[in-house]
């Protein structure tokens, strides 16, 4: 049986596409396939896929008569894998050659539903390690599980195909490529039983300029969308019958995980999130969010945030800023 199934789209990435490519069909874990779906690709694309799929047994190659934008891509590789477990890899970036059999290993051996890992971000003249993971750790229950969530990334992560097959979790299907992979990583997590994870092995984020979050021309547009997706896991979260300070942990995960004072400082981006909030818990915590970002005139007078990048000192109507150095 096909232990781990590792989906990645491909579209216009001619320039890295080699470097993932030869990473991939080089993991040390056995019976594993990879599904490259051809999403609208460039020729060269079209040509260094055909060089690999043509001598190695174990690669799909899916082909889409049109650019069915990310999410569509994404839900034709979920449909056409076959492993026990899913993986992402997007064609632009890499991993290290033992990735999957550890993120494997851990999820099997602790029959978890979901595992993963570090990564790193990697610039043209530098390397950051994402650092968030000190030790092997076991989430469970709902808290734990949305607090190891320390941002909406699913390619540093596995997940059971049963988990996302048997929930009908699947990405939305629409041209737009912002904050989507929330929305499959938020429920999964929810439903999984537990979540493994563990130090060592790592994926490689690519920083460049042309990607999509790197878009400043999209800005509005993003941020827009940005709404659209809180509201939905919001909307779910309230179906869950989670506690109150289950809810608390799902707002600091969107604190986290979204440019929320880019909504907040939008009264239209802000009156319509708010608008569809019927959980009046969550609403409060919204609003409470919000001030945070935008005090009212007696925090702006005087107060203290903590966001999840530092302290802001609001002091006499003046705002200041201070990072918090992590260890």
């Amino acid at each position: 049986m096909t232990k781990v199934s590792v989906i990645t789209p491909i579209y216009k990435t001619e320039q890295y596409l080699d470097k993932c490519l030869t990473a991939l069909v080089n993991q040390t874990l056995q019976d594993i396939e990879f599904v490259w779906v051809d999403n609208g690709a460039s020729d060269e694309c079209r040509k260094i896929i055909a060089e690999y799929a043509g001598k190695r047994p174990h690669i799909k190659v899916v082909h889409l008569p049109q650019n069915k934008g990310y999410g569509g891509a994404m839900n034709a590789g979920l449909n056409a894998a076959g492993g026990d477990y899913i993986g992402f890899c997007d064609s632009d970036d890499w991993v290290d050659t033992d990735y999957f059999e550890k993120l494997y290993t851990a999820a099997s051996q602790n029959n978890a539903d979901m595992a993963f890992t570090e990564y790193l971000l990697e610039y043209s003249d530098k390397q950051k390690k994402s650092g968030h993971i000190t030790d092997l750790q076991i989430a469970e229950s709902i808290s734990e599980k949305v607090n190891v969530l320390k941002d909406g990334a699913i390619w540093d992560k596995i997940f059971k195909r049963s988990l996302l097959n048997d929930n009908n979790i699947r990405f939305p299907e629409h041209s737009k490529s912002y904050f989507e992979d929330n929305l499959l990583l938020f429920p999964a997590a929810m439903r999984a039983n537990k979540i493994v994870l563990i130090k060592g092995s790592c994926y490689h984020y690519r920083q460049h300029a042309t990607s999509v979050v790197h878009d400043v021309q999209h800005y509005d547009e993003m941020n827009s969308y940005c709404v659209d997706v809180i509201g939905n896991l919001l909307d779910f979260t309230a179906q869950q019958n989670c506690t109150a300070a289950e809810k608390q942990d799902v707002a600091d995960f969107i604190d986290r995980s979204f440019p929320v004072i880019n909504i907040f400082k939008k009264r239209k981006l802000y009156n319509k999130l708010i608008a569809d909030i019927k959980d009046r818990e969550i609403l409060l915590m919204i609003k409470a969010l919000k001030k945070k970002y935008v005090p009212d005139f007696a925090g702006r007078i005087f107060s203290v945030a903590e966001t999840s990048k530092g302290k802001i000192l609001y002091l006499l109507g003046f705002k200041f800023k201070f990072k918090i150095k992590r260890r």
